[in-house]
């Protein structure tokens, strides 16, 4: 009995994804003969990285309408787009010294807030 041979790998011309024995066609892969076949041009490959969301500019394996995942989700679900950044925080006064805060707790710096927490009184301000 003639002994098996192992099926001839071969690589793509155009993507190198090893093809495997009657896959092989025009030194194609299937999916690239396809694409060659339809649109009569060479199909386009992965840039190294990924690709960028037109929407959030990050880097992605795939996109859905040029859109990453999350931002496509957003669109699909609200009707629009997905809002890129929130706005920093507007800084507040603090009821009791007067002076800007961006944290407040119960309309407090952080400084008054913990002196009334510990004390339960509020704390002097020097005009």
């Amino acid at each position: 009995m003639p002994a098996h041979s192992p099926p001839l790998v071969r690589a793509c011309e155009h993507c190198h994804r090893p093809v495997v024995g009657k896959q092989w066609t025009d030194r194609l892969c299937p999916a690239c003969y396809q694409y060659r076949r339809r649109h009569g041009s060479d199909r386009p490959l992965r840039p190294p990285g990924g690709w960028l969301c037109q929407q959030c500019g990050q880097r992605c394996q795939g996109l859905i309408r040029g859109r990453c995942r999350p931002c496509y989700q957003y669109w699909h679900r609200h009707g629009g787009e997905r809002p890129l950044r929130r706005p920093p925080p507007v800084p507040r006064r603090c009821a009791v010294c007067g002076q800007p805060t961006r944290e407040s707790r119960r309309g407090r710096c952080p400084t008054c807030y913990m002196y009334w927490y510990r004390t339960g009184r509020e704390r002097r301000t020097t005009p």
